[in-house]
């Protein structure tokens, strides 16, 4: 067998366990007294909000509550989306590139043109 055309196996790649426990347990254990004292800020400094005697008033409070919080989910994963297009070449006119339909769109929006 010749040696010039065999390819060198790939050298491990160095990984230090406590310098990424480090780095994720560091941000935690500061963020969490923080996040506490918010907490009980505001469920005892805050005056009670107005109208939620009834049970029905606090559950669609709740309701619209989740509602925002899953918005925000939706956001990120549009951002996220959002930024792997910007980068992706393949759609971009300023350098000449398009994506071109298939043969099944063209014909599509043949019919409807």
């Amino acid at each position: 067998m010749d040696n010039a055309n065999s390819v060198a196996p790939p050298q491990p790649v160095e990984f230090d366990l406590r310098s990424q426990q480090k780095a994720t347990v560091v941000p935690i254990a500061v963020a969490f007294p923080i996040a506490i004292m918010l907490w009980f800020g505001a469920y005892y400094l805050l005056p009670p909000l107005v109208g939620m005697d009834d049970v029905l008033a606090r559950l669609m409070f709740s309701l619209k509550c989740s509602c925002v919080a899953i918005l925000f989910c939706f956001v990120t994963g549009i951002e996220a989306v959002a930024h792997e297009r910007l980068r992706c070449p393949s759609d971009q006119p300023a350098l000449g590139l398009r994506n071109a339909p298939d043969a099944g769109q063209s014909s599509l929006l043949a019919e409807y043109a």
